[in-house]
């Protein structure tokens, strides 16, 4: 939706009822809240159902915003470790704030070496086992490469305008796998609106008067 039909910034658009999802009577009265789950939070679902994500397993979220924080507390109550990266000390306090981030780190001036060495530091001295990056820029995903272990996996999501620089010899030394996501079809979106209502991961809003 926005790229090759009509997306929803209108007051009203036109959906074929076999793409439409069932929100629950109970949830009827969060519709607010609910609207971001329906690209930010399904996105990021579709990341970490790629993944094939176990509990205790070792997740990082680079880019702490809008995404990254859903990002955290969906992996969180899948049950992985997780940890937050960001350049942006509130970012990362919102995601440690409600106990969804185990661990946060401010990438601001650290080379990859001294990431993967923090990284190391907060996880017994292993790498992750999955990096999702949540951010838009090529920076994001030179810190993801160098902080997954070995047959760890790189999630895209953040789009930068510019071409990602893939280092072919650090990603076949270790055997990286890319994974891209996307906004997932109805099934997806089901799955991960039930999950979200089970759970009560409504989406932190501010609403606006227009």
């Amino acid at each position: 939706m926005g790229l090759n039909s009509p997306g929803y910034f209108a007051e009203y658009t036109l959906v074929d009822a076999a793409c439409a999802v069932v929100v629950p009577a109970s949830a009827a009265d969060q519709s607010a809240t609910l609207a971001p789950l329906f690209y930010a939070g399904i996105t990021v679902w579709d990341a970490l159902e790629r993944t094939e994500l176990k509990p205790g397993q070792t997740v990082a979220v680079v880019g702490a915003g809008g995404l990254g924080q859903i990002a955290v507390r969906y992996a969180h109550e899948l049950g992985a470790k997780v940890i937050a990266f960001d350049v942006r000390d509130e970012q990362l306090q919102a995601c440690k704030a409600d106990g969804s981030a185990d661990e946060v780190i401010n990438t601001t001036g650290l080379d990859t070496g001294a990431l993967a060495a923090k990284v190391k530091e907060a996880n017994s001295r292993r790498l992750l086992d999955t990096a999702i990056v949540c951010s838009g820029i090529v920076p994001a995903y030179n810190t993801a490469l160098g902080i997954v272990k070995a047959e760890g996996n790189v999630v895209l999501v953040g789009l930068p305008y510019q071409p990602i620089p893939v280092p072919a010899a650090l990603v076949t030394g270790k055997c990286i796998k890319l994974i891209g996501a996307k906004v997932p079809g109805p099934a997806g979106t089901q799955k991960c609106l039930d999950f979200v209502i089970r759970k009560g991961l409504y989406p932190k809003i501010n609403l606006r008067k227009f």
